[in-house]
């Protein structure tokens, strides 16, 4: 009861927003940065060339036939990149951007997570799967999750 009242309350309040305002600075840069990885190998070379090498692979673990739409695996891996850097900078934004950029980052991360299941090669299906898992539940504590319910009013 205590803590209702309290100004430890309001400090706790102002504390949660101010890591969920950093925590979505923080996954927003990462985004963008590992979007623009996939772009352009100006970002980051290495990153870059091992983004050439695999997505080849996971553009077999597309369900349907690539080759008749043109789709080239460079052309998968920058439609990825845009796709993460453009989520990254909505990120950035505040609150209802933010919880479309999470639903969009939750699917893309599935999709990931699902191609390199179906391929196969290291790590191991579990540690994706934990990997998607993790990032999802970071991605909900960045943008908040679920709003608190009001207070209940008292009744006279």
């Amino acid at each position: 009861r205590w803590l209702r009242s309290s100004p430890l309350k309001s400090i706790l309040t102002m504390l949660g927003a101010i890591l969920r305002n950093v925590f979505c600075l923080g996954l927003g840069a990462l985004f963008i940065y590992l979007g623009l990885c996939k772009v352009t190998p100006e970002v980051n070379p290495e990153v870059y060339g091992q983004m050439v090498k695999k997505f080849p692979l996971l553009l077999k673990a597309v369900p349907f036939d690539t080759k008749s739409l043109g789709i080239t695996p460079l052309l998968y891996q920058q439609a990825v990149g845009v796709l993460e850097a453009t989520l990254g900078l909505l990120l950035l934004l505040p609150f209802g951007f933010r919880r479309l950029s999470n639903l969009f980052l939750i699917i893309v991360m599935g999709v990931a997570a699902w191609s390199e299941v179906q391929i196969k090669q290291d790590p191991t299906p579990a540690a994706v799967i934990l990997g998607a898992v993790v990032f999802t539940y970071i991605l909900q504590l960045a943008t908040g999750g679920k709003k608190a319910a009001p207070p209940a009013k008292k009744k006279n």
